[in-house]
């Protein structure tokens, strides 16, 4: 009985530490600050293609960085993808970074959450998550203007689908 009970402590002790990892309050790094240019990171999509965040210059982005393996992304995931749907895509972009090594797991998920909306990976290394953006916890956010520029980043889950966020995205046309 015991035992029962220190091996159910102990799964529950390891799935609040793994849960608690990815969505927690980070500490910034000096990575990026508002308003300074964002690298033009390259992005590498599920086929293999190479491609630059350049590619999306002239637009807003929104710039998601996820991987499977984390609740707080699997969660944010939909309403990114109803957040791509509702604005115009002449202006704006989403686009998911997956910090995943297996392709074909990201593709399997993405079908499976019905994501459609632009997604690439930083597997390995994480070179460009870690090293180029210094993203802390999954998931992390970029809002980044047409010319480039940090808008905004926003660490762990939000609701991206809501009249709130869209009208914030729709303020930065104006600015």
């Amino acid at each position: 009985m015991r035992a029962q009970a220190a091996r159910i402590i102990g799964c529950c002790l390891c799935a609040f530490l793994f849960l608690s990892g990815c969505d927690r309050e980070p500490e910034y790094t000096d990575y990026l600050t508002l308003g300074q240019s964002v690298p033009d990171i390259p992005l590498i999509d599920l086929d293999g293609g190479q491609h630059q965040l350049s590619d999306y210059r002239g637009r807003i982005i929104v710039l998601n960085v996820w991987g499977t393996w984390c609740a707080a992304c699997r969660f944010e995931l939909p309403s990114l993808q109803a957040l791509s749907d509702s604005l115009p895509s002449d202006r704006f972009v989403v686009i998911g970074l997956a910090a995943d090594s297996d392709e074909h797991v990201v593709r399997e998920f993405l079908i499976d959450k019905q994501v459609t909306f632009t997604s690439y990976m930083d597997a390995g290394e994480h070179v460009v998550i870690r090293q180029m953006l210094g993203v802390p916890i999954f998931p992390y956010t970029f809002v980044i203007d047409a010319d480039g520029k940090l808008l905004q980043r926003i660490a762990g889950p939000r609701e991206w689908d809501s009249a709130e966020w869209r009208e914030t995205l729709q303020g930065y046309l104006r600015q």
